[in-house]
Protein backbone atom coordinates (compact mmCIF):
# COMPACT_ATOMS: atom_id res chain seq x y z
CA UNK A 1 0.00 0.00 0.00
CA UNK A 2 1.10 3.58 -0.58
CA UNK A 3 2.21 5.51 2.47
CA UNK A 4 -0.39 7.85 3.86
CA UNK A 5 -3.32 5.78 2.58
CA UNK A 6 -5.45 4.46 5.43
CA UNK A 7 -7.20 1.16 4.86
CA UNK A 8 -10.91 1.06 5.67
CA UNK A 9 -11.59 -0.10 9.19
CA UNK A 10 -13.32 -3.47 9.22
CA UNK A 11 -15.89 -4.32 11.85
CA UNK A 12 -14.79 -7.46 13.62
CA UNK A 13 -17.08 -10.43 14.02
CA UNK A 14 -17.21 -9.80 17.76
CA UNK A 15 -18.25 -6.18 17.30
CA UNK A 16 -20.85 -7.17 14.72
CA UNK A 17 -22.26 -9.77 17.08
CA UNK A 18 -22.44 -7.26 19.94
CA UNK A 19 -24.14 -4.70 17.72
CA UNK A 20 -26.74 -7.20 16.50
CA UNK A 21 -27.25 -8.49 20.03
CA UNK A 22 -27.87 -4.99 21.37
CA UNK A 23 -30.37 -4.33 18.57
CA UNK A 24 -32.15 -7.60 19.30
CA UNK A 25 -32.32 -6.75 23.01
CA UNK A 26 -33.89 -3.37 22.20
CA UNK A 27 -36.37 -5.13 19.93
CA UNK A 28 -37.29 -7.53 22.75
CA UNK A 29 -37.92 -4.61 25.10
CA UNK A 30 -40.25 -2.88 22.65
CA UNK A 31 -41.88 -6.20 21.84
CA UNK A 32 -42.63 -6.67 25.55
CA UNK A 33 -44.41 -3.31 25.58
CA UNK A 34 -46.48 -4.19 22.50
CA UNK A 35 -47.35 -7.62 23.84
CA UNK A 36 -48.55 -6.27 27.16
CA UNK A 37 -50.80 -3.85 25.31
CA UNK A 38 -52.01 -6.68 23.06
CA UNK A 39 -52.96 -8.78 26.07
CA UNK A 40 -54.70 -5.75 27.57
CA UNK A 41 -56.88 -5.45 24.47
CA UNK A 42 -57.49 -9.20 24.59
CA UNK A 43 -58.68 -9.03 28.20
CA UNK A 44 -60.98 -6.12 27.35
CA UNK A 45 -62.61 -7.88 24.39
CA UNK A 46 -63.21 -11.09 26.31
CA UNK A 47 -64.52 -9.23 29.36
CA UNK A 48 -67.11 -7.70 27.04
CA UNK A 49 -67.81 -11.04 25.34
CA UNK A 50 -68.30 -12.86 28.63
CA UNK A 51 -70.59 -10.09 29.84
CA UNK A 52 -72.62 -10.43 26.65
CA UNK A 53 -72.85 -14.21 27.07
CA UNK A 54 -74.14 -13.79 30.61
CA UNK A 55 -76.37 -10.73 30.28
CA UNK A 56 -77.85 -11.20 26.80
CA UNK A 57 -79.47 -14.63 27.36
CA UNK A 58 -80.51 -13.67 30.90
CA UNK A 59 -82.24 -10.52 29.69
CA UNK A 60 -84.52 -12.44 27.32
CA UNK A 61 -84.63 -15.83 29.06
CA UNK A 62 -88.44 -15.86 29.54
CA UNK A 63 -88.97 -15.42 25.80
CA UNK A 64 -86.43 -17.97 24.52
CA UNK A 65 -88.69 -21.08 24.76
CA UNK A 66 -91.29 -19.37 22.57
CA UNK A 67 -88.95 -18.17 19.84
CA UNK A 68 -90.05 -18.61 16.25
CA UNK A 69 -87.47 -19.52 13.60
CA UNK A 70 -86.48 -15.91 12.81
CA UNK A 71 -86.07 -15.03 16.47
CA UNK A 72 -84.05 -18.17 17.15
CA UNK A 73 -81.76 -17.43 14.20
CA UNK A 74 -81.29 -13.85 15.42
CA UNK A 75 -80.56 -15.04 18.95
CA UNK A 76 -77.94 -17.59 17.95
CA UNK A 77 -76.60 -15.21 15.32
CA UNK A 78 -75.77 -12.70 18.06
CA UNK A 79 -74.01 -15.41 20.07
CA UNK A 80 -72.04 -16.50 17.00
CA UNK A 81 -71.05 -12.90 16.26
CA UNK A 82 -69.80 -12.43 19.82
CA UNK A 83 -67.87 -15.70 19.54
CA UNK A 84 -66.26 -14.68 16.25
CA UNK A 85 -65.06 -11.41 17.77
CA UNK A 86 -63.55 -13.34 20.68
CA UNK A 87 -61.93 -15.86 18.33
CA UNK A 88 -60.44 -13.04 16.25
CA UNK A 89 -59.03 -11.38 19.38
CA UNK A 90 -57.59 -14.68 20.53
CA UNK A 91 -56.06 -15.47 17.14
CA UNK A 92 -54.47 -12.02 16.90
CA UNK A 93 -53.06 -12.08 20.43
CA UNK A 94 -51.75 -15.63 20.17
CA UNK A 95 -50.19 -14.79 16.81
CA UNK A 96 -48.26 -11.98 18.50
CA UNK A 97 -47.32 -14.39 21.27
CA UNK A 98 -46.08 -17.03 18.83
CA UNK A 99 -43.80 -14.56 17.07
CA UNK A 100 -42.47 -13.34 20.42
CA UNK A 101 -41.71 -16.89 21.55
CA UNK A 102 -39.89 -17.73 18.32
CA UNK A 103 -37.84 -14.52 18.59
CA UNK A 104 -36.91 -15.28 22.20
CA UNK A 105 -35.92 -18.82 21.24
CA UNK A 106 -33.74 -17.43 18.48
CA UNK A 107 -32.05 -15.32 21.17
CA UNK A 108 -31.31 -18.43 23.22
CA UNK A 109 -34.45 -18.86 25.34
CA UNK A 110 -35.53 -22.38 26.26
CA UNK A 111 -37.90 -23.85 23.62
CA UNK A 112 -41.42 -23.87 24.97
CA UNK A 113 -44.69 -25.71 24.52
CA UNK A 114 -46.34 -23.42 22.00
CA UNK A 115 -47.87 -26.33 20.08
CA UNK A 116 -49.25 -27.70 23.34
CA UNK A 117 -51.12 -24.57 24.34
CA UNK A 118 -51.94 -23.89 20.68
CA UNK A 119 -53.80 -27.18 20.40
CA UNK A 120 -55.50 -26.68 23.77
CA UNK A 121 -56.71 -23.32 22.53
CA UNK A 122 -57.89 -24.58 19.13
CA UNK A 123 -59.83 -27.50 20.60
CA UNK A 124 -61.34 -25.31 23.32
CA UNK A 125 -62.43 -22.60 20.90
CA UNK A 126 -63.88 -25.03 18.34
CA UNK A 127 -65.94 -26.84 20.98
CA UNK A 128 -66.96 -23.53 22.56
CA UNK A 129 -68.11 -22.12 19.20
CA UNK A 130 -70.07 -25.26 18.33
CA UNK A 131 -71.86 -25.32 21.67
CA UNK A 132 -72.83 -21.64 21.90
CA UNK A 133 -74.05 -21.54 18.29
CA UNK A 134 -76.60 -24.35 18.76
CA UNK A 135 -79.49 -25.21 21.05
CA UNK A 136 -77.14 -27.67 22.81
CA UNK A 137 -76.01 -24.73 24.95
CA UNK A 138 -79.37 -24.75 26.74
CA UNK A 139 -79.00 -28.33 27.97
CA UNK A 140 -77.26 -29.66 31.07
CA UNK A 141 -74.80 -31.70 29.02
CA UNK A 142 -74.16 -28.76 26.71
CA UNK A 143 -73.25 -26.50 29.61
CA UNK A 144 -70.86 -29.12 31.01
CA UNK A 145 -69.17 -29.43 27.61
CA UNK A 146 -69.04 -25.64 27.42
CA UNK A 147 -67.35 -25.52 30.81
CA UNK A 148 -64.80 -28.15 29.73
CA UNK A 149 -63.96 -26.13 26.63
CA UNK A 150 -63.50 -23.03 28.77
CA UNK A 151 -61.16 -24.98 31.05
CA UNK A 152 -59.04 -25.89 28.00
CA UNK A 153 -59.01 -22.24 26.93
CA UNK A 154 -57.91 -21.17 30.42
CA UNK A 155 -55.05 -23.69 30.32
CA UNK A 156 -53.91 -22.30 26.98
CA UNK A 157 -54.06 -18.73 28.36
CA UNK A 158 -51.90 -19.72 31.34
CA UNK A 159 -49.29 -21.39 29.13
CA UNK A 160 -49.35 -18.52 26.64
CA UNK A 161 -48.85 -15.82 29.28
CA UNK A 162 -46.01 -17.78 30.88
CA UNK A 163 -44.25 -18.09 27.53
CA UNK A 164 -44.92 -14.50 26.45
CA UNK A 165 -43.13 -12.71 29.27
CA UNK A 166 -39.91 -13.48 31.17
CA UNK A 167 -41.94 -12.80 34.32
CA UNK A 168 -45.72 -13.16 34.32
CA UNK A 169 -47.34 -9.73 34.85
CA UNK A 170 -49.73 -9.31 37.75
CA UNK A 171 -52.74 -9.00 35.46
CA UNK A 172 -51.87 -12.36 33.86
CA UNK A 173 -52.12 -14.10 37.22
CA UNK A 174 -55.38 -12.31 38.03
CA UNK A 175 -56.85 -13.22 34.63
CA UNK A 176 -56.06 -16.92 34.98
CA UNK A 177 -57.21 -17.06 38.61
CA UNK A 178 -60.54 -15.29 38.02
CA UNK A 179 -61.23 -17.34 34.89
CA UNK A 180 -60.61 -20.50 36.92
CA UNK A 181 -63.16 -19.27 39.47
CA UNK A 182 -65.68 -18.93 36.65
CA UNK A 183 -64.98 -22.41 35.28
CA UNK A 184 -65.03 -24.22 38.63
CA UNK A 185 -67.84 -22.14 40.13
CA UNK A 186 -70.14 -22.59 37.14
CA UNK A 187 -69.49 -26.35 37.03
CA UNK A 188 -70.29 -26.72 40.73
CA UNK A 189 -73.39 -24.53 40.43
CA UNK A 190 -74.64 -26.47 37.42
CA UNK A 191 -74.19 -29.88 39.03
CA UNK A 192 -75.77 -28.68 42.26
CA UNK A 193 -78.77 -26.85 40.79
CA UNK A 194 -79.16 -27.89 37.11
CA UNK A 195 -80.07 -24.26 36.59
CA UNK A 196 -78.60 -22.12 33.79
CA UNK A 197 -78.95 -18.92 35.80
CA UNK A 198 -76.80 -20.26 38.61
CA UNK A 199 -74.36 -21.54 36.00
CA UNK A 200 -73.94 -17.99 34.70
CA UNK A 201 -73.51 -16.19 38.02
CA UNK A 202 -69.89 -17.28 38.77
CA UNK A 203 -68.83 -15.75 35.46
CA UNK A 204 -69.34 -12.31 36.97
CA UNK A 205 -65.99 -12.86 38.71
CA UNK A 206 -63.92 -13.23 35.50
CA UNK A 207 -65.90 -10.45 33.82
CA UNK A 208 -64.90 -8.00 36.55
CA UNK A 209 -61.43 -9.53 36.82
CA UNK A 210 -60.66 -9.32 33.11
CA UNK A 211 -61.98 -5.77 32.86
CA UNK A 212 -59.54 -4.87 35.65
CA UNK A 213 -56.75 -6.78 33.87
CA UNK A 214 -57.38 -4.86 30.66
CA UNK A 215 -57.10 -1.47 32.37
CA UNK A 216 -54.10 -2.58 34.43
CA UNK A 217 -52.21 -4.02 31.44
CA UNK A 218 -52.78 -0.99 29.22
CA UNK A 219 -51.84 1.42 32.02
CA UNK A 220 -48.67 -0.43 33.03
CA UNK A 221 -47.46 -1.45 29.56
CA UNK A 222 -44.97 1.48 29.40
CA UNK A 223 -43.21 -0.05 32.40
CA UNK A 224 -41.83 -2.69 30.03
CA UNK A 225 -39.86 0.08 28.29
CA UNK A 226 -38.60 1.47 31.59
CA UNK A 227 -37.45 -1.96 32.77
CA UNK A 228 -35.67 -2.49 29.48
CA UNK A 229 -33.94 0.87 29.76
CA UNK A 230 -32.82 0.09 33.32
CA UNK A 231 -31.49 -3.26 32.21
Amino acid sequence: MNAGVTEPTEITDANASQTLGAAADRALVFQGYLLRRAWGVYYAIWAGALAAYVLFPASIAPRIPGFNLAEALAYYGVLVAITLIGVWATSWTLGQTYRAIRFREARGARPGAYRWFGWALVVGLVVFALVVSTAFVSSFAGLLVLDASLAAINLSILLAVRRTFPRVPAEGLVAVATFAVGVVGSAVALVATHNQTWFSLPWIVPIVGWAFCAVYALYHAPEELAVGADG
